[in-house]
């Protein structure tokens, strides 16, 4: 049982989404803070069976990467962050709009993913990487703010 995100998990859990040859745009670390999208329609599934995702993901770790225009999720459980619980795929064009916070946190920027069939997420993006041994969090959490900044 893992209880810290680590790049071997990240890379493990976002590669099941990529085909051959694909590299994403970059990959975070990131939480869950508020969830009132109806994902119903999404790309949502667990494991290899599509399930229906009812309640509040709020306080869930997760792994996002970026590419061919869509956010894809690994979202972990939170006591053993080696378990998925959840992967969602959110193509851009399901985004009406996003807004990038600044936190009071030094490092910390809040995310929110306005859906265009109603509904918020919010995610808490740190750009260090405490509690983790993933050492690209930095870079990668600027690239990731970059490319999300241009959904509108």
């Amino acid at each position: 049982m893992k209880f810290s995100l680590n790049v071997k998990d990240r890379d493990e859990k976002l590669g099941a989404f990529l085909g051959n040859k694909q590299q994403y745009d970059c990959k975070i670390w990131a939480v869950i803070m508020k969830n009132t999208a109806n994902l119903m329609g999404k790309s949502i599934y667990f494991g290899s069976d599509f399930a229906g995702l009812t309640g509040d993901l709020a306080g869930m770790y997760c792994y996002i990467g970026i590419m061919n225009s869509r956010l894809f999720f690994s979202i972990v459980d939170s006591f053993n962050v080696e378990k998925n619980s959840y992967n969602l795929i959110v193509p851009f064009d399901d985004l009406k709009q996003v807004k990038v916070k600044g936190g009071i946190i030094p490092g910390r920027k809040v995310i929110l993913l306005y859906f265009v069939e109603d509904g918020i997420m919010k995610i808490s993006v740190m750009n260090n990487a405490i509690g983790s041994d993933i050492n690209d969090q930095k870079e990668n959490a600027t690239r990731f703010l970059q490319l999300i900044s241009t959904i509108n």
